[in-house]
């Protein structure tokens, strides 16, 4: 299995894009792991829905900054080769390197600071993982965690798995040391998702009434996303010449 990097047909069943440093598709033998909008536009300008978006210098808008989930996504990256992509913009280094292996994919992303003035940055990785139906879907790997109900705004002990419904569900999981586990009985697997130097965790379905373009898609993901957000969820401070890396590691299993 190769990875795609030319935005063009191939057989390759893995693609990453130079618009976004966006991976679209990881397809092995259980199946295509990730969901991808059916509307979604591939070459820009906007931000593409599904995939595996790359998100920075910032997360949402937790530090009040625009635009929403930062400008990486956005922003056309350099391919260095077929499985690298690096942008350097507003005083910041960014690269994405993606490596498939038999049972999934493992992408790594790093930030430098280039500039002359202490950063303060975000970093998160925010997959769209393929499932058949999300109410029937369970995620194991936090019970008894703090975690932040984004939705509710309130703090909640995680009893058991996390189960999904038409709602929106939006739920922070301080630490990133966990590994989670998304059951699908519909489609006979689980994906494992596990990651190195996050420090949180979001899990998010959007629910039926919260984005007016997908229809039911909505029920065909759900996104667990490593991210590196920082004390109060306001970033980590980078040096100059100093740099910081997160890892996203999947694998899928059939049972």
């Amino acid at each position: 299995m190769g990875w795609g990097f030319d935005g063009k047909m191939s057989t390759m069943a893995s693609k990453l894009l130079a618009h976004g440093a966006h991976v679209t598709s990881v397809d092995n033998k259980l199946g295509e792991l990730l969901w991808l909008s059916p509307v979604a536009k591939l070459d820009g300008p906007g931000a593409i829905r599904g995939g595996v978006p790359i998100i920075g210098p910032w997360f949402a808008a937790l530090t009040g900054q625009e635009p929403k989930h930062g400008w990486a996504r956005v922003s056309q990256w350099q391919l260095i080769d077929d499985a690298t992509a690096r942008i350097t913009k507003d005083g910041l280094e960014l690269q994405v390197v993606v490596v498939n292996h038999a049972t999934g994919f493992t992408m790594t992303y790093s930030a430098r600071n280039v500039g002359d003035e202490p950063r303060k940055i975000q970093l998160a990785f925010h997959p769209y993982f393929r499932v058949a139906d999300v109410e029937k879907v369970t995620v194991s790997g936090v019970d008894g965690a703090d975690v932040y109900d984004a939705v509710t705004k309130t703090h909640v002990t995680q009893q058991g798995d996390l189960t999904f419904t038409a709602g929106e569900y939006d739920r922070i999981t301080r630490g990133g040391d966990y590994e989670y586990v998304i059951s699908d009985p519909g489609l006979r697997r689980r994906i494992i998702v596990s990651s190195s130097a996050a420090d949180s965790v979001v899990v998010w379905n959007p629910g039926e009434n919260t984005i007016a373009d997908i229809g039911d898609e909505w029920r065909h993901f759900v996104c667990v996303e490593p991210a590196l957000l920082g004390e109060d969820y306001q970033g980590v401070v980078v040096e100059p010449g100093g740099n910081r890396t997160i890892s996203l590691t999947v694998q899928a299993e059939a049972f």
